[in-house]
């Protein structure tokens, strides 16, 4: 029978639309679990359950949204829990049933909302499982009830507290005028820019369910935190909500970080609402802004005044928070909560002593939120975190408990130090991003070159096709006679180790013995594009300042104005070097090219590597994807694209022959398909967007031979991953990663033909002889998980910036991130290690572009703009006009 109905407290209002939501989702759904070392008398028990739940009304609640104006709760005589018992248990028929209670739920229309299961291990060892909708209490209301009920049952003699019902809390509440709280908030929430992002998992799509983790920290770190709060006026909840704001501030990248806590809500309401039970708590946004240069004493103490400046407002509903922010109304404010309490459950009830100290209990729990933290204090600080699985995994939810415990440990352990200073990776976790995943040495040839590469193939395999275009095919033999012929008249023009020799000239077999001529020579190749616009190769002619131009007949007349010695290519595959012997070699050091790209200052910038680097980037492809005599390769990528390289080098090391697509081919899939299929091609590359729409040419699925389709130049999306397996599935597909300033490619991942779409297509791990860093502002590695700036390393780390000294400091940097300090590149690239070691790109950290694989520098793009005489009137013109 109904013998009461009011309106709903702060929180109860949300927990019905959670309710409405999903009602099996599990989420406010509370697990008390008792392990009872002792016979149980079930009678009695359901007898004291009966008794306590008739003595508060909160217990015997249910709730009406149905032809009412406002949800209101309503109060019934009689709404007795259900007890059940089930009298041959184990552990696994616990976990089963505890993770199908949860799905259960309840229908809050319906009382009662708490049910009771109790399990026999053996006669004298049970467990009681007390399950119930967290709209009835809050967490302060459950050691009252689990006191009384104990008591009940054990008989003791317990003063029973007249205690203040529920409703007289909700009547205070009700009329309370919030409007004196608008300014405060308005100016709390001003300029938020939205929730802050949870910590990225790494989980299977379309997972379901909450997961529960619990660590322990230890007594030593545990009381040196207590002596820093203490000596620094400060409270353990202070340095937990800074710990907690540490953590997300690392994870998302931001400094503005707002996360929900939970406020007791009990002092300055009515007399005697200690005692109440009943949902008093209410969840509000914590704002902090994460000062690095802060001393972290200092930082705590103004964490410690944003929250005391809650007091006064501390019941405001979320609802006008939300309206008074600046946030649209279906914006959430935070999506990751915080909870502190001074001690466990466990601890609080065996403090009571008797029959109490002999029990266990703990408890499960899910919010609506992707992810809460809930920290115990005690001698040993207990940290727990409740996750969603669809966002959040659960071994992404025990990295971060472990991350949120190393970082207080640093703040016990470094109490003096700076907020930048408080470091979130552990020893364990800082071998493992820094040592173990690059470790990645192979002993290659230290005086390797391409030239002797090539050298050594040639005399393996003279007669063998080494390329071919659409009108002229060479062998290995025919190959080396012709470049060897080309660079002893390179040699002749100074041409020597160091000097660059710009190559203009379209896709052909002329092209391929200009870049092998010019190695030969000891000297560093420059691609010039013939499509480029024509300023933009007058600044590469000029900047470079080679001596020497190799182009062919058609193209020289359009060149801009130079002062290089012009060589033309047009008979090139009829040259004969009669002497037959090798010029002086290069050197491992010396530069083997230099490609131009796109430059934020508005100009290109040449990237210079050298042989050593490049040998390792093709030595290492061999050994990882061996190309054989049989092998094809497409060479179809710009020549002003570090792609080009490899293509046009591996397989002229390796025995494989060279298949060079006809000028402006590749930008055709019709005809790529066609070369493909006529040359039986087994290797080639593709930029993503342009695999995608070779994909998309129903055709592709023709081209059988293919063996191994390398990508790279951006982001590779899972779905064309998808599409590609299904066109081809007999083929392999490869992300490769690397900018122009290194020798190609510095990292690989293989996707594998099952792959089911993951929310990002890993770049992978290091290739030989290179290391991956992802450092954070200040130069320190960043844990698993965690987004920063990728730096690489190794022997594929290029020369700098032709002519730009400062630029190359800028870039190239030398970090002490091992011992000793080795020279690094700032790629600008946003990245995170992946707990199987492979790391994510994440995109840019600054306003570059990639289009079909090129980088664009808007500032690049600014420039030429501004220098368009149009777009420079305009400019006077407007600055004119201003006031």
């Amino acid at each position: 029978m109904r013998v009461a109905s009011y309106p709903l407290a702060a929180l109860q209002p949300a927990m019905v639309v959670n309710h409405l939501r999903a009602p099996r989702s599990g989420v406010d759904v509370v697990q008390m679990v008792c392990t009872l070392h002792e016979a149980v008398d079930v009678a009695r028990l359901r007898a004291a359950w009966e008794t306590v739940t008739a003595r508060h009304g909160a217990l015997r609640t249910s709730f009406s949204w149905e032809g009412v104006a406002e949800p209101e709760q309503v109060v019934h005589d009689a709404a007795m829990p259900d007890v059940v018992v089930h009298p041959g248990a184990d552990d696994s028929a616990l976990r089963a049933f505890l993770a199908e209670d949860r799905t259960r739920g309840f229908d809050l229309a319906a009382a009662p909302l708490q049910r009771v299961t109790l399990f026999r291990f053996a006669d004298a060892e049970w467990v009681m499982v007390w399950t119930f909708h967290h709209i009835l209490m809050d967490g302060r209301s459950f050691p009252i009830v689990l006191r009384e009920m104990f008591a009940e049952y054990d008989g003791a003699a317990m003063l029973v507290v007249a205690r203040r019902p529920f409703r007289d809390f909700v009547d205070w509440y009700t009329t309370r005028d919030f409007s004196g709280a608008e300014g405060f908030w308005r100016e709390r929430m001003r300029g938020l820019p939205g929730a802050t992002p949870v910590p990225a998992g790494f989980g299977e799509p379309n997972a379901t369910g909450r997961g529960w983790h619990t660590r322990m920290f230890a007594a030593e770190p545990t009381a040196a935190l207590e002596r820093f709060a203490k000596a620094n006026k400060l409270t353990m909840n202070n340095v937990i909500q800074g710990a907690w704001s540490l953590l997300l501030s690392r994870h998302s990248g931001e400094t503005d970080i707002a996360f929900g806590a939970t406020r007791a809500c009990r002092k300055g309401t009515i007399e005697g609402a200690d005692d109440i039970v009943g949902m008093l708590i209410n969840t509000l946004p914590v704002r902090v802004q994460v000062k690095p240069e802060l001393t972290l004493a200092a930082w705590l103490g103004e964490l410690r005044e944003t929250w005391r400046s809650l007091f006064d407002v501390e019941h405001t509903p979320l609802r006008l928070v939300q309206r008074w922010s600046d946030m649209s109304a279906n914006a959430p404010m935070f999506d990751t909560s915080l909870v502190f309490e001074n001690l466990t459950l466990d601890a609080t009830l065996k403090a009571e002593g008797g029959a109490m100290a002999s029990r266990d209990f703990y408890l499960l729990g899910g919010t609506n939120f992707p992810l809460t933290a809930l920290v115990f204090g005690g001698t040993e600080m207990t940290l727990q975190v409740d996750n969603d699985r669809s966002m959040i995994d659960d071994e992404t939810a025990v990295r971060l408990l472990g991350h949120l415990a190393t970082l207080l440990e640093s703040m016990a352990a470094h109490p003096e130090a700076t907020v930048a200073e408080i470091s979130m990776l552990s020893a364990a976790e800082r071998e493992l991003v820094v040592s173990e995943w690059n470790a990645t040495d192979v002993a290659y040839p230290p005086d390797a070159t391409l030239v002797s590469l090539m050298v050594q193939q040639v005399s393996r395999t003279p007669h063998a096709l080494a390329v071919r275009d659409e009108r002229t095919s060479l062998t290995y033999a025919e190959l080396d006679s012709c470049a060897r012929a080309l660079a002893r008249r390179l040699r002749s023009l100074g041409v020597g180790p160091g000097v660059l020799v710009g190559v203009c000239a379209e896709r052909s077999v002329e092209m391929v013995i200009a870049l092998v001529a010019v190695v030969k020579a000891g000297g560093a190749y420059v691609p010039l594009d013939p499509d480029y616009p024509a300023d933009r190769l007058a600044f590469m002619i000029g900047d470079a300042a080679a001596p020497v131009l190799l182009t062919q007949g058609h193209i020289a007349p359009t060149l801009p104005p130079h002062g290089a010695t012009v060589v033309l290519l047009d008979d090139a595959a009829t040259f004969t070097d009669n002497i037959g012997t090798e010029l002086p070699p290069p050197s491992a050091g010396d530069p083997a090219y230099m490609i131009y790209t796109s430059g934020s200052t508005g100009k290109p910038k040449g990237a210079v590597n050298a042989h050593s680097g490049i040998v390792n980037r093709l030595l290492w492809m061999q050994g990882e994807y061996q190309l054989g005599a049989s092998d094809v390769v497409l060479q179809k990528t710009p020549f002003s694209f570090d792609v080009s390289v490899w293509e046009f080098f591996w397989p002229l090391i390796a025995g494989a022959s060279l298949v060079m697509a006809k000028p402006g081919g590749h930008r055709d899939t019709g005809y790529l398909v066609q070369v493909m299929t006529e040359r039986g091609v087994t290797v080639c590359h593709f930029v993503p967007s342009m695999l995608r729409a070779f994909l998309a040419d129903r055709a592709s699925a023709t081209c059988v031979a293919l063996r191994d389709v390398m990508a790279s130049g951006e982001a590779l999306p899972p779905d064309v991953v998808a599409a590609f397996y299904a066109a081809l599935p007999g083929a392999r597909l490869h992300n490769l990663y690397g900018p122009t300033e290194c020798a190609v490619d510095v990292s690989y991942w293989a996707c594998p033909p099952s792959v089911v779409a993951p929310q990002v297509v890993p770049i992978g791990r290091p290739v030989a002889n290179t290391q991956l860093y992802v450092l954070d502002e200040g130069d320190e590695p960043t844990p698993v998980g965690v987004p920063g700036e990728l730096y690489l390393g190794g022997v594929q780390v290029g020369l700098g910036y032709h002519g730009r000294p400062e630029l190359t400091a800028e870039r190239f940097v030398v970090a002490a991130v091992q011992a000793p300090a080795s020279r690094l590149y700032r790629t600008g690239d946003k990245a995170r290690w992946r707990p199987d070691g492979t790391v994510e790109y994440l995109g840019r950290l600054d306003f570059q572009v990639k289009i079909r694989g090129f980088r664009i520098e808007p500032g690049e793009v600014e420039s030429a703009v501004l220098a368009h005489p149009g777009v420079r009137e305009a400019c006077v013109l407007a600055r004119e006009d201003e006031p």
